[in-house]
């Protein structure tokens, strides 16, 4: 290396070409969707105990599903059904996001 300043020069000039670049790259980037794909997914559900009948509304996460559910009520802890996805899918009104996603991909949502 020739000198600090130089090296800061030469940095500096890099860095300020940054944001032309970008700029280029975003031109040629596509565009994006006016209509994402969760929209219209139901968020809302009502879970509902089989042991006291205590409805509850949840909203559903679309990136971490519910394994487990408390009744406030009876105390009860409740895991999902065998061959069922979450709790959303055993005791809910409404599928879990992921499944709401791909019945609307299948054309079935």
């Amino acid at each position: 290396m020739r000198s600090r300043r130089s090296f800061f020069k030469t940095i500096l000039v890099a860095l300020g070409s940054v944001p032309l670049i970008t700029h280029v790259g975003r031109s040629f980037a596509s565009t994006r969707r006016k209509n994402p794909p969760w929209l219209g997914l139901q968020r809302a559900c009502i879970i509902t105990c089989p042991v006291c009948s205590n409805a509850v509304v949840e909203r559903m996460s679309h990136e971490s599903l519910k394994g487990v559910f408390h009744c406030q009520k009876c105390l009860t802890w409740l895991a999902p059904k065998p061959g069922d996805h979450c709790i959303y899918d055993s005791y809910g009104s409404v599928r879990c996001p992921p499944l709401q996603f791909k019945a609307k991909a299948r054309g079935r949502g």
